[in-house]
């Protein structure tokens, strides 16, 4: 049986000036908090135990066109 998960990592919309100014380095930033989650998670044996594959997918605005950044994340695991 393969398992998928979607998560999403929204950033609260207080940081919304700060992503304006530095873009490129709040994304980054996102990013690596991101994967750095997902990873020690699996690793913790409490959790999976294991390793995940995950794809990072970021979105910047709402379906109704409001500046909102998160990160969707859809993972598997894929050993213990």
């Amino acid at each position: 049986m393969f398992l998928d998960f979607h998560l999403v990592f929204t950033l609260p919309p207080a940081l919304n000036p700060l992503a304006a100014t530095f873009p490129r380095r709040l994304h980054e930033l996102l990013f690596r908090a991101v994967s750095e989650t997902l990873l020690d998670f699996a690793a913790d044996p409490r959790h999976l135990g294991g390793t995940l594959a995950f794809t990072l997918v970021l979105h910047t605005w709402t379906q109704d066109i409001w500046h909102a950044i998160s990160i969707c994340t859809r993972w598997s695991p894929v050993a213990p």
